[in-house]
């Protein structure tokens, strides 16, 4: 598969995963706690529908790829740390 064939399965998985990432932000938002956590999955999600817009409107190189990429990345690996640490408290606790 060529990287044009592939390129709007990509393009419409990381547009859904923005979506999602959006959904779950506004969601968490509200839950005492989880702020930090909410703006992670608000950015992550906000940075890939941009970068997909971007690529949809200019190409790889277009400012908005470019720009929504890196919130895309930061946000989203901020979102997934936290949320790791969030659920790796939880499995560890004392017995009984």
């Amino acid at each position: 598969m060529t990287f044009g064939a592939s390129l709007p399965f990509v393009l419409a998985g990381q547009g859904l995963i923005g979506c999602w990432l959006i959904l779950v932000g506004v969601v968490s938002w509200l839950v005492p706690g989880t702020r930090r956590l909410a703006a992670f999955g608000l950015a992550g999600g906000v940075g890939l529908v941009l970068s997909v817009l971007g690529f949809a409107i200019g190409g790889i190189e277009h400012p908005l790829t470019i720009f929504g990429g890196a919130v895309g990345t930061l946000g989203t690996v901020g979102f997934y740390a936290l949320l790791s640490r969030r659920t790796g408290r939880r499995s560890v606790q004392a017995p009984g």
